[in-house]
């Protein structure tokens, strides 16, 4: 029998990713902290030669994926601070941040028109609760 393909489980999120930056940086920059089993830089779905400013890196260890997340958050990476977490890690804010909010709830709105701002957004979510 083959042996099964490598669980999600050593992926990263890369976001807030420069216009420029491709698969080719996004593995070179991750590729120096291990070895990739993946790396990739989400397109636009209506016009593929755009991204969406987001992208995944799979390692093969978990050690590795911890060192890239280390080295590489919130550093420079084609002009832009890029963000680099787990994937799926839903760990919440650091407790001095919200202390006065002991439950929050976050959604993700995706698929936004480029002209939607701040405002637009509380306007359509504050009509079904309070906003923080």
């Amino acid at each position: 029998a083959e042996p099964a393909e490598p669980a999600d489980e050593y992926k990263i999120f890369v976001g807030n990713l420069s216009w420029s930056t491709d698969n080719e940086s996004l593995e070179q920059a991750f590729g120096a902290h291990g070895n990739l089993l993946d790396a990739v830089v989400i397109m636009d779905r209506d016009d593929p030669s755009r991204s969406r400013g987001f992208g995944f890196v799979k390692f093969e260890k978990e050690a590795d994926m911890k060192a890239a997340i280390e080295a590489l958050n919130e550093t420079d990476l084609d002009g832009r601070q890029i963000r680099a977490d787990r994937a799926g890690d839903a760990s919440p804010p650091p407790a001095a941040e919200h202390a006065e909010h002991a439950e929050e709830y976050k959604i993700f709105v995706g698929n936004l028109s480029w002209s939607t701002d701040n405002e637009s957004l509380e306007q359509a979510f504050g009509a079904h609760g309070n906003l923080l």
